[in-house]
Order: C-alpha cells, then structure tokens, then sequence
C-alpha cells in the first residue's frame, strides 16, 4: 500500500526544501511507501481535489496568493475525511484557523527537524493502521480488498450490492447486502432503509428525511427510522 502525499507552496524555494525534508524522511523509513505530488499553485490543487488530487497527506503553506492553505484544508475536510492536513508555514500565529479545519500539527519552515519527521511518522502510520482494517469481496473472478475507513455507503440496486468509496470509485460485488454490514462489524455504519447503509463519518447534514453524504450525495430513510437514525448520529458525533 503506497501513501499518498501532496504538497502545496507558492514559493519555490520553500516547495523545494520541504519535498526534500519529506524524501529524506522517507529514505530513513523504508517500511512506509509513498508517492509524492507537489503543487505551486494553491487554485490548481483545488481544482484537482475533486479527481486526481487526493491523498492520504497533505501539508500546505498557508499564506498563498488567490486561495490559502486554510480554504484548501475547508474542501478536503467535505470530500476527504479520513485525510491528514499539516499546515506548513512562518507564522506560528495563524495556529487558531487550524483548529477550525481540523488540521492536526504546525510545521514551522524553519523549525525542529526532530519534531517534523515526528510528524510525518505519526501521519504515515496513522494511515497505514487506517487502511489495513479492511474486507474483501468478490465480483465474479475478480477479488477486491477495500479498506473500511473508504467506504461511504452500501446500497442494494437490483440484484446487486454497490460499494461506494471515497477512493476506488464504484465497486459492484456479490455480497448480501446484510452479510456484508455483518462483516464490516463497526457500529458507525448503520442502516438507513433496509437496502443502504451508511458510514457515519461521511455524514454532511439531515433534512427532513434525508441524509446527505460528504460529495452531496442524498439519500432517503425510512419513514420508520427518521428520528433513530438522527439521534444516531448526534451521539456518535457527540461522543467524538
């Protein structure tokens, strides 16, 4: 499993020397694979999250011209929840819109070597623990592992069950759909008819009886499950 890692700062100089602080990481700490973009241009990294640019880190500047580190960290947040967002910058003092956006460290440009490579071990194993809890299904001959921290929801179309996932796209499989909710086992997904069930970190908002998912996709529930499955998700997101 490679990590994916994105890098974003106007300056080149700065883009420069914190690629090479990443890759000199990385050379110490062979067990962790990683593939990694970088980005000069904060507006062609927004205009790429939605499809090529999506990783498991990312670590932008935060002063950039035309869209800043912060904006940024605000879109991955809707279409990237289990992604880790450092923000790498000279100003200790821009520390409280990190917190708005959930980004988890500060990397000073000019700071502790010790305390970044901390930092990018702790990024890098939480993403490997993440993606190593996993299930497997079949379509076919085809056999599809799926990390479980990536799948938004499960629905049953026809015949079928469909995967959606934040990563691998669609995925079709020959699974009951009850069977399978069985072998995913994590109580954060949870039945929202009798053919979907959702994750519930994917959850964006409820209106009336609908629930809409990170990407805006909406679904229905159940007239008979409206107000369990609200409840729901006001005490998972309370207990997080």
């Amino acid at each position: 499993m490679y990590i994916h890692i994105i890098l974003c700062d106007d300056d080149p100089m700065d883009l420069k020397s914190l690629e090479e602080r990443v890759h000199k990481f990385l050379s110490y700490h062979p067990e962790y694979e990683a593939v990694v973009h970088t980005y000069a241009d904060s507006r062609q990294l927004l205009f790429d999250l939605d499809d090529i640019a999506k990783a498991d880190l990312y670590i932008l500047d935060i002063d950039m011209p035309y869209i800043n580190g912060v904006d940024i960290a605000e879109r991955i947040r809707e279409i990237r929840t289990n992604a880790i967002v450092y923000f790498y910058t000279s100003h200790a003092e821009y520390a409280f819109e990190g917190y708005r956006v959930d980004a988890r460290r500060f990397l000073l440009k000019d700071g502790n070597a010790g305390l970044f490579d901390e930092a990018i071990l702790y990024a890098c194993q939480k993403q490997k623990d993440l993606y190593e809890e996993s299930i497997t299904v079949t379509w076919f001959r085809d056999i599809i592992r799926i990390p479980i921290a990536d799948i938004i929801y499960v629905k049953k179309e026809q015949r079928h069950t469909m995967i959606y996932t934040q990563s691998q796209g669609t995925i079709q499989c020959q699974s009951n759909i009850k069977d399978l909710h069985k072998n995913i086992d994590r109580p954060y997904f949870v039945f929202i008819d009798r053919g979907v069930f959702i994750n519930l970190d994917f959850v964006r908002r409820t209106d009336d009886n609908t629930v809409t998912l990170f990407g805006d996709t909406k679904l229905y529930i159940s007239r008979n499950r409206v107000r369990e499955i609200k409840e729901g998700i006001v005490r998972y997101f309370h207990i997080r």
